[in-house]
């Protein structure tokens, strides 16, 4: 198709410009009209000082350090060897032994940030610690222990056995810890963020749901598995964000409170930029009191599925159905799972149009999604739309060269959005932002042009000159 045929394709032809413009002005702006969630009430920070530090290392871990280095997120102290002949560091932590389990650190840190917040109890002020403990023994698959300690009182005493939620990764380490009440049960639980490097090359960052009632941890929700069982060898279950080789996936999730002593609703948004074949997911789980369940789920779909009830290994599928829903659930919980299917099957419209005479015109399927995109803006769910995005700067392609701007803009606003959304998963007190916007650009076809010439550049500018040569231009020009 010549790029004149493709511009003939769109009937009517626009002739005015103020469409075009408002959907460029929300696109933009979009982001911004959504007032972010006020902070979660209950909790109040105190700083990890370097004798509580040092009390949680070599006190409750039973770990023999050097001097404690400190910078700006917190003590980081090189191990010398376990005391007292223990096999791990655990053996001190509530309700957890170390039998067979042999894992020594090599490294310990222990950040500053910190809070207290009634976690075990309602009269409860307990102490809330993030450590990160990694083993240059160990092998790579597990060569991080990481996670959030709770002591029973404000405190840290490691007397007092507090209890801890920890994970054994691969290079894993601690990004982010919020603290919410998902359960409705009155008690804050802990949203905690970790990342780690998978097999592959493919980099992943998690956000799991986790309470500490009793100063019984358990989780709740986990990024790594699915609802019908955990997966140990890959990460099969919704990462918040993951990077592999030349795609992006990108997300965000949030908790919506349904009516008071009920659990909140957890929904997850999850983009694929991966092309022509860029796809969107929303997840949304509940309990109605029999346990986590996905309530509905939703992806693009083909008009083959249109009204159609489906399932995948017994859960609902991706066309946005929702399940049967109690009957005492108030109105406006329902009103929120109805505002929920809603967006979710306005995202799925778009692709429902395939096969439609006249409706595969590139130009019309490209309005279609960005119209979509404004939608899912307007309503909350950014990740979402910039999915819509991209698919839009994809669709666009059948018209290259000709609208080739058209797709640049488009795919930089996605990216931008996309890094946006990334950069927010790191808490700056724990972590920082791995990777960055530019590196990022690689995966968004309509940029090749721009960041091809940029990345030999690059290299050109890295590539080490032999002795007595004075390199003017790039090597290969």
């Amino acid at each position: 198709m010549t790029g004149t045929t493709f511009l003939r394709t769109f009937h009517p032809p626009i002739r005015r410009w103020s469409l075009p413009c408002t959907l460029a002005f929300v696109l933009v702006t979009a982001p911004s009209l959504v007032p972010a969630a006020p902070p979660s009430g209950g909790s109040s920070p105190v700083p990890v000082s370097l004798v509580e530090a040092e009390a949680v290392v070599r006190d409750l871990f039973g770990l023999e350090t050097g001097e404690a280095v400190k910078d700006e997120r917190g003590f980081r102290f090189k191990v010398t060897k376990m005391a007292g002949g223990r096999r791990c560091p655990l053996e001190k932590v509530r309700d957890t032994r170390c039998g067979d389990f042999a894992w020594a650190p090599s490294e310990a840190r222990v950040f500053h940030h910190s809070v207290v917040a009634p976690l075990s109890g309602h009269l409860s002020r307990n102490r809330v610690v993030v450590v990160d403990l990694f083993s240059s023994s160990a092998g790579v698959a597990f060569s991080a222990l990481h996670g959030v300690l709770v002591f029973p009182g404000p405190a840290v005493k490691p007397a007092a056995r507090p209890a801890f939620a920890w994970y054994l990764t691969r290079l894993g380490r601690s990004v982010s810890l919020d603290l919410s009440d998902v359960t409705g049960d009155g008690l804050m639980d802990i949203l905690y963020g970790y990342s780690q490097q998978m097999g592959g090359g493919i980099h992943v960052v998690a956000r799991d749901i986790w309470t500490v009632a009793r100063l019984a941890p358990e989780k709740l929700l986990s990024a790594g598995e699915k609802l019908s069982g955990v997966f140990l060898s890959t990460f099969d279950g919704a990462p918040l964000h993951d990077d592999g080789l030349g795609t992006l996936g990108r997300g965000a999730l949030r908790t919506v409170a349904t009516a008071p002593d009920r659990p909140d609703l957890v929904v997850l948004e999850r983009a694929r930029m991966a092309g022509p074949g860029t796809a969107w997911e929303m997840h949304v789980l509940t309990d109605f009191g029999e346990g986590w369940t996905e309530h509905l789920t939703g992806a693009p779909g083909s008009p083959e599925s249109w009204g159609i009830e489906v399932e995948v290994d017994g859960e609902p599928g991706p066309d946005c159905t929702p399940v049967e829903v109690p009957a005492g659930l108030s109105i406006k919980a329902r009103r929120g799972l109805l505002e929920l299917e809603t967006a979710c099957r306005v995202a799925r419209a778009p692709f429902l149009a395939e096969g439609v005479e006249g409706a595969d015109a590139p130009l019309l399927k490209a309005f279609r999604m960005l119209w979509a995109a404004v939608s899912m803006h307007v309503a909350g769910y950014h990740v979402i739309a910039l999915a819509l995005e991209e698919s839009a700067s994809m669709t666009l392609t059948a018209g290259w060269p000709f609208t080739w701007p058209v797709s640049v803009g488009l795919s930089l606003h996605a990216a931008w959005l996309a890094q946006g959304e990334y950069h927010r998963a790191f808490d700056p007190r724990f972590a920082q932002t791995q990777g960055t916007f530019v590196e990022s650009l690689t995966s968004y076809p309509a940029l090749y042009p721009v960041t091809w010439p940029l990345d030999r550049l690059e290299r050109a500018l890295r590539a080490p000159s032999k002795p007595g040569e004075l390199r003017l231009t790039a090597p290969g020009n």
